[in-house]
């Protein structure tokens, strides 16, 4: 009877957990969806940005004070092509999974390579209606294609990546098929895009093991987090550790942080992280400092934090100058009134002197006159 107990309280906590989860995926994916929505509007935004203050000066004194200032360089030269390929770049978000600017801008160029080529003589076809793999359009839609010529099937999930050199893939050792199940890290959060960013082998390769070792979670989180910021953009890179290149792709080195080591992993979670995030334009404008600037911003956040005892030396020095000014108050107010006593104080004094006189009282340590041997 109690196995049969513990049985049916696991499964209710297993059912709760499953509904938990389910609606963690709900709000998960709309919250993807929202923020893939607003590609267009911020790309369209910036765009006008740019044309209203064409100065280079002058762009930059407005982009000081703009929201865009939040987004990383990388993301905000890709918002600003995409706006410039407004028609076709809104149709194939309709279609993709992608979320930052940055990847969905490489896809298309991988897509449409001509298209996006503003310099090209020849203007882009007409962009088809979407139809589903294995299923054809209805008779209206289809047409007459010269003998030898195939019919294409535009932003079906077969076709990102697909348009890449594959020669120049083999020589770099990079890979350029689109990300299948198959992927040693496919249930990662975001996989499609780390998929699209790390374009190396030995890069994928090591995720797929990183994902499934002892600490793949936590280092995960935080490439998501440096994704978020705008510091993970598509890369050649190969490494076969865990170092910072999961976070910022554009260091000169891995460095000598291991991500994989726990006390590692807390510092650069703690310190390191938080102060590249901050630093992020300045990382991104100059890779090859990053450790100068990182190291530049953490001294200066020391710097501005105090420790227990230099707070409460501080606080003791304050509460001093408050308790002489009060001490001399009697000889202050008998200079400038003469025998102020005369006076009776209001209402509203008296209630205050009464909670200042309480205030003060605390301060005071109870067990002073035990410390001089008095009862």
């Amino acid at each position: 009877m109690t196995g049969n107990n513990v049985m049916v309280v696991a499964n209710l906590d297993d059912d709760r957990s499953i509904r938990e989860g389910e609606a963690a995926v709900e709000r998960y994916n709309n919250a993807r969806d929202e923020a893939r929505a607003q590609v267009i509007p911020m790309a369209l935004g910036l765009c006008a940005a740019k044309r209203k203050y064409p100065a280079t000066q002058e762009f930059g004194n407005w982009l000081q004070t703009s929201p865009y200032r939040k987004i990383g360089q990388n993301d905000r030269a890709a918002l600003i092509k995409i706006g410039e390929h407004e028609e076709f770049a809104s149709r194939f978000i309709r279609t993709t999974s992608l979320v930052s600017p940055q990847t969905i801008w490489g896809a298309i160029e991988e897509l449409r390579p001509s298209y996006c080529d503003s310099n090209s003589p020849n203007p882009p076809p007409a962009l088809e209606p979407v139809v589903p793999i294995g299923e054809s359009g209805p008779p209206s839609q289809q047409r007459r294609l010269p003998p030898g010529v195939e019919p294409a099937v535009l932003f079906t999930p077969g076709s990102l990546g697909q348009q890449r050199d594959s020669h120049s893939a083999e020589i770099s050792g990079t890979e350029s098929s689109k990300m299948t199940d198959r992927c040693g890290f496919a249930d990662a959060p975001r996989a499609e895009e780390f998929h699209t960013l790390f374009r190396s082998k030995d890069a994928r390769a090591n995720l797929s093991r990183i994902w499934h070792g002892k600490h793949g979670r936590a280092i995960w989180a935080l490439m998501v987090k440096a994704l978020d910021a705008g510091l993970v953009t598509e890369n050649d890179r190969s490494f076969r550790t865990a170092s910072l290149l999961l976070l910022f792709p554009s260091l000169p080195s891995t460095g000598k942080y291991d991500l994989e080591n726990p006390e590692h992993l807390a510092y650069i979670r703690d310190h390191i992280l938080p102060a590249m995030i901050a630093c992020r334009d300045k990382l991104l404008a100059n890779p090859e400092r990053t450790k100068e600037i990182v190291n530049e911003y953490i001294s200066g956040q020391k710097a501005t934090e105090k420790t227990e005892d230099e707070l409460r030396t501080e606080w003791m020095n304050d509460l001093n100058v408050m308790l002489m000014y009060i001490l001399g108050m009697d000889e202050q107010l008998t200079s400038k009134y003469g025998y102020w006593q005369r006076w009776q104080i209001s209402e509203q004094s008296v209630d205050r002197l009464q909670r200042a006189i309480k205030f003060l009282s605390r301060l005071i340590p109870t067990d002073t006159g035990q410390e001089d041997g008095h009862p």
